[in-house]
């Protein structure tokens, strides 16, 4: 599972695909087939198989659920919602941020903030996408500030042309 998650890290899709096919083949942990379903899910969507990625995350979620996992099952179903987003469902991806963010909001884990930060970043994209611009303005400004004074640079990626497209509309 540390190979299929640096490969990842690494954006190296094909390799992860590969990886964690033959990884999950094998009788494995629960937590471990959840953190590889996962990143199979993602790797799996940027190249476009996106009926693979859903059915990937969705066992994913399944597994967080099914062990009680509730914080993991948060961070696998708020990643759906990126999915659906990105696909144009953004009335089924809304529901998914706000929950994972109530979530988080109660219950914090030290070092999980730049991920959070992801979420709300996310939701405030799929409310500009819904038309809810001003709100999403508001969002997006004071995560972009966020993302720099924090140092989180892969949010500040993501918040800076949104907040360039939001100023745009």
């Amino acid at each position: 599972v540390r190979l299929i998650t640096a490969l990842s890290l690494l954006y190296e899709e094909a390799a992860v695909i590969e990886e964690s096919e033959k990884f999950l083949a094998q009788d494995v942990s629960l937590s471990r087939r959840r953190i590889a379903l996962l990143n199979r899910s993602f790797s799996l969507f940027q190249v476009g198989r996106v009926p693979e990625a859903l059915a990937a995350v969705e066992d994913a979620i399944t597994i967080a659920e099914g062990t009680g996992w509730e914080f993991d099952a948060w961070q696998c179903r708020c990643q759906k919602g990126t999915f659906l987003m990105l696909i144009g469902r953004i009335a089924e991806a809304i529901p998914l941020f706000e929950g994972g963010l109530q979530y988080f909001d109660a219950n914090p884990v030290d070092g999980a903030e730049p991920d959070t930060a992801t979420i709300r970043t996310n939701l405030a994209f799929a409310k500009l996408l819904n038309g809810g611009t001003e709100e999403a303005l508001t969002d997006l400004v004071h995560l972009d500030q966020l993302a720099r004074s924090k140092g989180y640079a892969t949010n500040e990626a993501i918040t800076a042309p949104l907040l360039g497209y939001a100023f745009a509309l």
